[in-house]
Formats: structure tokens, C-alpha cells, sequence
């Protein structure tokens, strides 16, 4: 299930990472301001997609299930959102209203989205960015040429250089 947890409700889902725990007192009071308090569209309407937020989430199918982690990771308050293939498990709809979401986190809000795909093709419109390994077990960037994000005024930093050192048995 992601990171959902089954016999939480979806909003109690929602709660656990976009509510400071100070606030936690008056959860569902902090959680509806923080709803209302959403600028990104895209992402209030794929919330509002999920209703009633109340249910299970023991109760969803596959895709719901995908969309409310990936909905958590966008509501958390952080600057970096990391998704382990995001694009497994949607329709084509969905998906699009998933990358509209992102687009938006990363435009507006200055979030770094990292995502290592289940589909390649799926991102190539919005990474800025691809990391691959060669042979020599190094990470390699480059840059996406065909990303619609991409700001040809903007100098892209190097790629740090990782290897690997020693393979865990």
C-alpha cells in the first residue's frame, strides 16, 4: 500500500504528514485550514477525487491507493518529494493530473522532485534532469533536452560522481 496505512482513513493518511505534530491537538480543524490554504488547483481537485476522505483506505483499489500516497508525499511540507514509480498503476488521466500537480510544486513552490519511474517515456516531457549508471557503476546527470521546464538560462550544475564501493552480501 505505499505509504498508506491501511486502517487509517484517507484524511488520517493525509493528517500524518501534513499537519505539524505541535498541531496535532486539533488535527482535523489544522487539516481542512491546510486544505483550504492549498493554492494548487490540480492537486485540490485530485484530493476532492478521493471523497469521502473518511473511508479506509483498506478500501480502495490499486489506483486510488497510488494517488492518495503520492497526494500524502505532495501535501508533507517539504522541500524535496521522492517517488518510487509513481506512474505504476494509473490511467493516463490520472497521471496527467499527478505531473500537473508536480509541475505546479516545482514552479511554484520551488520543490525538487526526484522519481525513479516505473515508465521512462512517461516523464520525459517534465524531467529536467536524468540520472543513469554506466558501466563503471557511476551515477551520471544530464540534462533532459526535451523537458518543457527546462530553463535554457539557467547553467546546470555537474553531476556528483558516486561509486560504489562495497556491495552488501
Amino acid at each position: 500500500m505505499d505509504t498508506i496505512h491501511p486502517s487509517l482513513s484517507i484524511k488520517d493518511n493525509f493528517i500524518l504528514d501534513s499537519v505539524p505534530t505541535s498541531l496535532i491537538r486539533n488535527k482535523e480543524d489544522n487539516f481542512r485550514c491546510r486544505l483550504k490554504e492549498i493554492e494548487n488547483k490540480p492537486l485540490v481537485n485530485l484530493i476532492s477525487t478521493l471523497e469521502p476522505i473518511e473511508r479506509k483506505a483498506s478500501e480502495l483499489d490499486t489506483e486510488q491507493v497510488k494517488l492518495a500516497s503520492i497526494l500524502k508525499s505532495l501535501l508533507a511540507q517539504t522541500d524535496y518529494v521522492f517517488l518510487e514509480c509513481p506512474d505504476e498503476n494509473l490511467s493516463i488521466d490520472s497521471l496527467n493530473k499527478i505531473k500537473k500537480c508536480l509541475e505546479y510544486e516545482v514552479k511554484v513552490n520551488n520543490r525538487k522532485v526526484f522519481i525513479k519511474p516505473y515508465n521512462n517515456d512517461a516523464w520525459i516531457d517534465l524531467a529536467t534532469d536524468i540520472v543513469t549508471k554506466n558501466n563503471n557503476q557511476e551515477y551520471i546527470k544530464s540534462q533532459n533536452l526535451l523537458s518543457q521546464l527546462f530553463d535554457t538560462q539557467e547553467e546546470s550544475s555537474p553531476a556528483y560522481n558516486f561509486k560504489l564501493i562495497k556491495k552488501a552480501s
